[in-house]
């Protein structure tokens, strides 16, 4: 499946990965790997160039193959981070949606804006029904997007995430196409 440019605002697209991107990547990473440990349990297995070109090459692949849908989040013409659905679900019309920014770009409203035209995306082109959000207890940034974009806190998973060594709770988020619809 070939996915189509979004655009978010005037300074701001989500655009399917390139491979011609990976050393700007890498970049984005390692300079925001302090910031970013905190919740994504990937950054380790991350650490050098060709880690970052084999991620590309697998979200390419499975762009093509209608399993995810991965984009760079691409701002003032230059990678801001990632936001995409993961694990999607065509036989139950569900998806889960994850992103990352870097931290200097946080606050400006880049994750909410894109991740609304990534659900826009999944409702009304992919007929998804059910988009999931799961996110550590304490990230109290994405539990807010969450909140902007109209999610319905279904509840927490209990110790369901292992990352640093223990157990982390997560807080499980959903909206569904008719409620995207009413906003």
């Amino acid at each position: 499946m070939k996915l189509p440019v979004l655009q978010v605002d005037q300074h701001t697209s989500l655009q399917p990965p390139q491979q011609q991107w990976a050393e700007n990547l890498f970049w984005l990473i390692d300079n925001n790997r302090d910031y970013l440990a905190r919740w994504l349990d990937w950054l380790p297995t991350t650490t050098t160039l060709e880690d970052t070109r084999r991620f590309l090459f697998e979200a390419i692949r499975f762009n093509e193959g209608g399993q995810r849908c991965t984009y760079m989040i691409v701002h003032q013409s230059a990678i801001a981070g990632i936001a995409g659905l993961v694990r999607v679900d065509y036989r139950h019309h569900e998806a889960e949606l994850g992103y990352w920014l870097a931290e200097s770009l946080q606050g400006k409203g880049i994750v909410s804006k894109s991740c609304a035209a990534l659900l826009r995306y999944a409702f009304a082109d992919l007929c998804l029904n059910r988009v999931v959000l799961k996110t550590m207890r304490d990230n109290q940034a994405s539990r807010a997007v969450a909140q902007r974009l109209g999610f319905v806190h279904e509840g927490r998973l209990r110790e369901a995430f292992f990352y640093q060594g223990s157990y982390h709770d997560l807080e499980l988020y959903s909206i569904l196409r008719k409620d995207w619809k009413k906003l």
